[in-house]
């Protein structure tokens, strides 16, 4: 079930635009942080947390259990769109050297890494993908379900894979074309 306008406004968002749909599982930490754009939709199960800032573009969709941890800035610009249980990583602890990892050790003795991540226009991702920090996904890139983007993407590609790397063009014509055909259609609408 989708929360009421009045219900949204009450978990405190730093910006809300118009149309705004998000379930009634959704968890938000630091909403304050929190910037959505019109015409967003935001599944179940999602988790955000903005202990730096997130921001929402206009008609983005985060999919069913999608998780968005920003300890650093996170940008999803227009028309993004997330699958199931992709997961946005503003921080991540080092799995590789010998330092500790998970919060309940002293910091001096891990060795996390932050860093800001931003998704442009029309960047969709696949099912259960994760996106580390420091990352930059270009316009109209599309990444495959369950695939490791822990280095920036091309425009207009599609990626896959553990890690991600380019594996076709997009149709950027199309693309652009059906984003025009989109905004003159809100026009439209608010007139």
């Amino acid at each position: 079930m989708f929360l009421s306008e009045s219900a949204i406004r009450k978990i405190g968002f730093r910006r809300v635009g118009n149309s705004v749909l998000i379930d009634s599982s959704a968890v938000f930490f630091h909403p304050e942080n929190i910037s959505l754009g019109s015409q967003v939709r935001i599944d179940g199960h999602v988790m955000m947390t903005a202990r730096a800032s997130i921001e929402i573009g206009e008609h983005v969709h985060v999919s069913w259990g999608c998780l968005i941890y920003g300890d650093s800035p996170i940008v999803l610009e227009d028309f993004c769109g997330l699958g199931p249980r992709v997961s946005i990583l503003g921080s991540t602890d080092d799995y590789v050297g010998g330092a500790l990892t998970n919060p309940t050790v002293d910091n001096d003795l891990r060795n996390e890494k932050f860093g800001p991540v931003r998704l442009g226009r029309h960047v969709v991702v696949g099912s259960g993908s994760i996106i580390s920090p420091n990352v930059t996904i270009g316009t109209g890139a599309s990444v495959g379900a369950l695939s490791h983007v822990c280095t920036s993407l091309p425009e207009f590609t599609v990626s896959s894979g553990n890690p991600a790397k380019p594996i076709l063009p997009r149709d950027k014509e199309w693309l652009l074309k059906n984003e025009a055909e989109m905004l003159k259609r809100d026009a439209e609408r608010r007139e």
